[in-house]
């Protein structure tokens, strides 16, 4: 079996102690994590429940469990009945993504300033580098 080399293991393990932060956040925040990123999108631009779940991963089902709820809670207009359509946000849902998520951007805005532009330049290019190298080799799978 192969093993992983010391560097894949620490990139691994700083990984699961970077969602489990924001797992955490979540918690916080009083959201579930699809919640937290359903809000966190929205609060950016307006995108459907398709987009959500190509932008997260998250299952579709997942997804439209969090945004029902949402409508529910009145945080998102009610949906015409297309998977396609933008979710719009309420101004109860402004208030909410304002007491909730964009604390957290606040958060990285606050950590990512902190660092020099090569540094940022430097951390996302790597990053992004990763994921197409990663997506590539999938494709060999």
């Amino acid at each position: 079996m192969e093993k992983l080399s010391k560097n894949i293991a620490e990139f691994n393990r700083i990984a699961r102690e970077i969602d489990a932060a924001y797992h955490l956040c979540s918690l916080k925040m009083g959201l579930s994590d699809s919640e937290r990123d359903i809000l966190y999108i929205l609060s950016q631009e307006a995108v459907s429940q398709s987009d959500i779940v190509n932008m997260t991963g998250i299952s579709k089902q997942t997804i439209n469990s969090s945004v029902q709820k949402m409508i529910k809670d009145g945080y998102l207009e009610p949906l015409k009945g297309s998977k396609r359509e933008p979710l719009i946000l309420t101004g109860k849902g402004l208030q909410h993504i304002s007491n909730t998520v964009e604390k957290l951007i606040h958060i990285e805005n606050k950590i990512f300033s902190a660092w020099s532009d090569k540094a940022q330049k430097d951390f996302i290019d790597l990053n992004k580098k990763y994921h197409e190298m990663f997506m590539k080799e999938l494709d060999n799978l």
